[in-house]
């Protein structure tokens, strides 16, 4: 099926953490409200022009990038789109995915990426780009709440009355309380009586965007009471937030054991509507990133 890679121009935020995947329509705020940082989608495939149905598509990936991707990749054979041969287009964007998980990418390019459209280095190398591709898959499917790891639940209900009403959330001692006491403005939680049991420091304080996942999700809810596809629904989040966190560790892992930034990337620079033209000094990132374009955007 489609899928839709989602990002943000520009980052008002503390720090990037600003993509996602979606396979349905995104709100424009869909990343921050808070900021109003404007969500980008760019699909994988468009439906081609006078499809009403949908039964033909044309792929979003650029030639100049998939040009750029088969030079980085030593790859001399190209099909009719211009994808290299024995790549696929989602598991490039997988790649893609993944790169723009990894947390020393992320603080590496940290001013940059709070300007513009994220920039994305080319792996070096087939071996590099494979281990991407199959790492950004399993983050997709955490995403998409496809992935079979999401019923592997980490947490476990405290609910003493069989009632999790949520009123003011908190979090302490790795639980997410849904009744904790008012406190004092910068002053940490206080234990209450029902809630979460089992979600680390870690997976509570992940940002995806502006927003503060295990906290948002729970106060958009506040004064209701959870239905069992609530609770069971949250506790597949979790899991997903800390799976995100462990497949991160393993991607910088990855990129450090193919010779580390920047040695496991390209180190040619190309710009998608003008080859020819060297870029300017504040068109770069570093001399070692290979910059692309993902493909058309859509709002």
């Amino acid at each position: 099926h489609n899928v839709g890679f989602v990002a943000s121009r520009a980052v008002n935020d503390r720090e990037f953490a600003h993509c996602f995947v979606t396979k349905e329509p995104v709100d424009k705020i869909f990343l921050s409200s808070r900021t109003s940082t404007n969500a980008y989608v760019f699909p994988l495939f468009f439906a081609e022009t006078g499809d009403l149905y949908g039964r033909t598509a044309r792929l979003n990936l650029s030639r100049t990038f998939l040009g750029s991707l088969a030079k980085a990749l030593g790859i001399s054979d190209i099909d009719e789109d211009g994808v290299p041969k024995g790549l696929e287009p989602r598991g490039i964007l997988c790649s893609l995915y993944a790169i723009l998980h990894s947390t020393a990418y992320r603080h590496r390019y940290a001013e940059a990426l709070k300007i513009d459209f994220p920039r994305l280095p080319l792996p070096a190398g087939l071996d590099l780009y494979h281990d991407l591709a199959r790492l950004g898959s399993e983050l997709m499917a955490l995403h998409l709440m496809e992935s079979p790891r999401l019923d592997e639940f980490i947490t476990t209900t405290i609910d003493p009355h069989q009632r999790l009403e949520v009123r003011r959330v908190g979090w302490s001692e790795d639980t997410v309380w849904l009744d904790t006491g008012a406190t004092k403005q910068g002053h940490g939680s206080t234990s209450g009586t029902t809630g979460f049991c089992g979600v680390p420091e870690a997976v509570w304080n992940l940002h995806i965007g502006g927003y503060q996942v295990c906290e948002k999700w729970l106060k958009d809810r506040k004064g209701r009471v959870l239905a069992a596809e609530d609770i069971a629904h949250y506790q597949q989040v979790v899991v997903a937030l800390s799976e995100t966190i462990h497949l991160a560790s393993l991607i910088d892992k990855t990129i450090e054991a193919h010779g580390g930034w920047p040695s496991a990337f390209s180190n040619v620079l190309v710009f998608p509507h003008s080859e020819a033209r060297p870029p300017r000094e504040d068109e770069r990132y570093a001399d070692e990133l290979m910059v692309a374009d993902v493909g058309e955007e859509s709002e």
